[in-house]
């Protein structure tokens, strides 16, 4: 039972932030699966445990790539 809160403002659909809220027991169950997913889609989770928020679930910084050698193997 994963909710989709949908923005407004014009200011958000540009920056597409999402943020999306899951029960703690659905998280437990599907772990792995909503962690790919979310550092597929780059959209937070918030955990919830009998409907408080009790945890957050956000996607890693990306590395930044090095200038010398970012191009070595596309060849």
């Amino acid at each position: 039972m994963i909710r989709d809160y949908k923005v407004m403002t014009m200011k958000n659909v540009q920056s597409r932030r999402r943020q999306t809220t899951m029960p703690a027991g659905e998280f437990k169950a599907r772990c792995l699966t909503i962690m790919d997913r979310v550092a597929r889609d780059r959209v937070p989770l918030v955990i919830t445990k009998r409907g408080r928020a009790v945890a957050k679930l956000v996607p890693a910084d990306e590395e930044p790539r090095h200038l010398l050698g970012y191009m070595a193997g596309t060849i």
